[in-house]
């Protein structure tokens, strides 16, 4: 077991003591609070981390991984790398129980092995909670990354989702995220700078089974050489889930002749009372656009790299941490130094 933070509880004088609730917070059952790491064997014997493992459906069931667990009113501050958490492959489960806050990065699998890589990703978002995840993939080419992600979101509960794929590898993944309460929200934030033969295939499904609840995903891609990339999105809103909010909007940019994409957005809605839309496009740079650049006393190759890091700026933005933010930013941008001609 190893602690990723350690917090005392935000209430001033909190009389929950050593082994009772606080009545003030009712942040759980120690003054002390702490985000920990288990091992999977670890964290079937836990209460509430076992619990949660158990309410996995059948095919997610796993017998080894890791689990960052954040108590209930545990806010971690400053993003923690997944590399910390001892997760490089395989399984790793988020639960984080009432009130509490965790964000999550995660580029430490960038370019590993020469074999195919497969993890899997499991969030459960509790009451009022918080989670964010950041997770990019730099691949090289004819590396293979096979991502399964699934997530339960409960009353008020926040998750922020953001990856993709950078470079010439292929990266599959499914990503399935049910809105389970009133209040649920999630937003979806996918990339891809396929270069090479790169792919980048990704399938997402988000249920809203709630009243009330939210979700967006947004998507940029920027292609070029032979890359490709397929979007398949579908929002299901189930026929008593009123007054949901569901948004789509995914841009890809081609940069070479021999590029292709395909998008794929969906809805399957089950009652009147919703607010829903989609947009999708791709296109090829503006013309004009680089010829303002080049008129400027730009090469050609750094206008078209400065027109790629623009077309990527707004999905960059909803980054919720400056750390984080930069740190995708300056991947972006050696890739597209390298590649992008």
């Amino acid at each position: 077991m190893t602690t990723i933070i350690d917090k005392k509880c935000e209430t001033k004088n909190c009389p929950a003591g050593d082994c009772g609730t606080c009545r003030t917070c009712r942040t759980g059952c120690s003054n002390t609070k702490k985000a920990l790491v288990l091992g999977w064997t670890e964290a079937l014997r836990h209460r509430t981390v076992g619990t949660a493992l158990a309410s996995l459906p059948a095919d997610l069931a796993s017998t080894d991984g890791t689990v960052v667990f954040v108590p209930a009113g545990c806010r971690v501050e400053g993003p923690v790398r997944l590399a910390d958490c001892g997760s490089p492959n395989g399984t790793l489960a988020v639960v984080a129980e009432a009130g509490s806050e965790l964000t999550l990065l995660d580029t430490a699998r960038c370019g590993c092995g020469d074999g195919p890589q497969q993890a899997r990703l499991l969030i459960f978002v509790g009451r009022g909670a918080t989670v964010r995840l950041t997770e990019l993939r730099c691949l090289l080419e004819d590396q293979r990354f096979d991502g399964r992600i699934w997530a339960s979101v409960n009353e008020d509960g926040r998750l922020k989702l953001f990856s993709g794929l950078l470079g010439g590898g292929h990266l599959n993944c499914r990503t399935e995220i049910a809105l389970e309460s009133r209040g649920a929200a999630v937003e979806r934030y996918g990339l891809a700078l396929g270069t090479e033969n790169g792919h980048c295939e990704m399938n997402d499904t988000i249920r809203h089974f709630a009243v009330g609840t939210s979700s967006y995903i947004m998507t940029r891609s920027v292609l070029t050489d032979h890359a490709s990339a397929d979007w398949r999105l579908l929002t299901e809103i189930e026929p008593k889930a009123e007054e949901c909010d569901g948004r789509q909007d995914c841009r890809t940019l081609l940069l070479s002749p021999t590029a292709r994409a395909e998008i794929v957005p969906s809805f399957e809605i089950g009652t009147d009372d919703v607010t829903c839309s989609h947009s999708a496009s791709i296109g090829q740079p503006d013309a004009q656009s680089l010829f303002y650049l080049e008129s400027r006393g730009l090469p050609a190759e750094q206008a078209r790299r400065l027109t790629a890091l623009g077309f990527f700026r707004p999905l960059v933005e909803r980054i919720w941490d400056d750390e984080t933010r930069e740190t995708v930013l300056g991947m972006i941008q050696s890739r597209l130094e390298c590649r992008v001609n």
